[in-house]
C-alpha cells in the first residue's frame, strides 16, 4: 500500500492530497501519458486533470461491443440533444465529415443502410433505407423498404417500396 498500512488489494494509493492517486508521465517530454484524479477518480489518457469520468487525448479503438446503458453520445459535441447527434461545421460538401455506413463486402446485391423499429421485432424492425450495391466502385442504387402487415415478421428485401437508380430514375412500388 502507497499512503495506508493496511491495504484492502495488490496495489491501493491512498492521498488526502490536491496531489493526483496516480500518475503516469514519459521521461523524455514530460507529457502525461495517464492520470487519476484523486478528488473525483477521474481517468486521462494524455490528459492532465480530466474533467469527465473519462477522457483521452487522442484516438479511441475497441475491439468489441461498446455499450452506453443510459444517456447520450456525443461526437463533435458535449451537449447533445438527442440519444445519438452528430455535430460539425462544415462549408460546403465534405463527405468523410459526416456518419459514414460502411459495407466491406463487395457482391452485387449487398445492403448497406438504416432499420428502424417502432416496436420490437425479432431479429429487426419495419422499415429500412439504405443502398443496394449494383455495381463496381461503389456503384449503389437507394432503396426503402417498409413492411406494413401486423406480424412480427421483419422487413426483407422483397418489401421494396421505393427505389432511386444509380441513373435518377425513381420507381415506386414497380419492379422496373
Amino acid at each position: 500500500g502507497i499512503g495506508t498500512g493496511m491495504p484492502n488489494a495488490m496495489l491501493e494509493i491512498n492521498t488526502s492530497s490536491d496531489l493526483p492517486a496516480f500518475k503516469i508521465t514519459n521521461a523524455t517530454n514530460g507529457n502525461t501519458l495517464f492520470f487519476v484524479n484523486a478528488t473525483t477518480g477521474y481517468v486521462g489518457i494524455g490528459v492532465d486533470n480530466p474533467v469527465y469520468t473519462l477522457q483521452t487525448n487522442g484516438t479511441v479503438s475497441l475491439n468489441n461491443t461498446f455499450y452506453v446503458v443510459s444517456g447520450s453520445v456525443g461526437i463533435g459535441t458535449s451537449g447533445q440533444s438527442g440519444k445519438l447527434e452528430i455535430r460539425n461545421i462544415i462549408a460546403g460538401l465534405n463527405i468523410r465529415s459526416h456518419l459514414v455506413l460502411y459495407n466491406q463486402n463487395e457482391v452485387d446485391g449487398d445492403y448497406t443502410g438504416i432499420l428502424f423499429e417502432s416496436r420490437r421485432v425479432a431479429p429487426g424492425g419495419k422499415s429500412w433505407f439504405g443502398i443496394v450495391r449494383t455495381g463496381d466502385f461503389g456503384v449503389n442504387d437507394f432503396v426503402f423498404l417498409n413492411r406494413n402487415t401486423a406480424d412480427d415478421v421483419s422487413v426483407n428485401t422483397s418489401n421494396e417500396v421505393m427505389r432511386i437508380t444509380k441513373t435518377g430514375n425513381v420507381g415506386i412500388n414497380t419492379t422496373n
